[in-house]
């Protein structure tokens, strides 16, 4: 009869093998915040650029593929014609830029950053038409960060009944 011999280092090696395999170890990603940092403010560029200049695919290019909108009294704005109709919807409103201020990010995984913020829409004269905040997911994509799930709220208070 033959006797086989396994010594704690090999069972050891084996079960990390095994357990790495089926990914049930993982090694925490670091994501490198200067290059999120980085393509958010482009993307925060390019989404100002593309309402001062009324640009439906500037304004398209700062979301994901799969990204959503969703703007508060409203069902969730997923897919091209729904993100450019929300768009539509503030150029006619007469957002002609905005201002964004970073306040956090959190949950840094490879693929997926939450940031809070809050912004500030400005009308052709530059004049303040709306204050608020949000909470918007961002996602590795080949072309950089893009916006996942954007969520805002404004600022101004509701009555009751719904009426300013």
């Amino acid at each position: 009869m033959k006797t086989i011999t396994i010594t704690t280092s090999t069972l050891f090696l084996l079960a990390t093998l095994s357990f790495n395999a089926h990914g049930a170890v993982r090694l925490p990603f670091k994501t490198d915040s200067a290059s999120v940092t980085k393509d958010m403010a482009w993307v925060d560029s390019i989404y100002a650029k593309a309402f001062a200049q009324q640009d439906t695919s500037l304004f398209l290019k700062c979301y994901a593929a799969d990204g959503a909108i969703m703007a508060p009294g409203r069902p969730v704005l997923q897919g091209k014609p729904m993100l450019v109709a929300f768009f539509n919807f503030g150029c006619k409103a007469g957002i002609r830029n905005i201002a964004f201020s970073r306040k956090g990010l959190y949950g840094f995984t490879d693929q997926y950053v939450t940031e809070q913020g809050q912004f500030e829409l400005f009308d052709d004269q530059q004049k303040s038409i709306a204050k608020g905040k949000f909470l918007t997911i961002w996602k590795k994509t080949p072309q950089g960060w893009k916006m996942f799930r954007d969520m805002m709220s404004d600022d101004a208070a509701l009555a009751l009944g719904g009426k300013k």
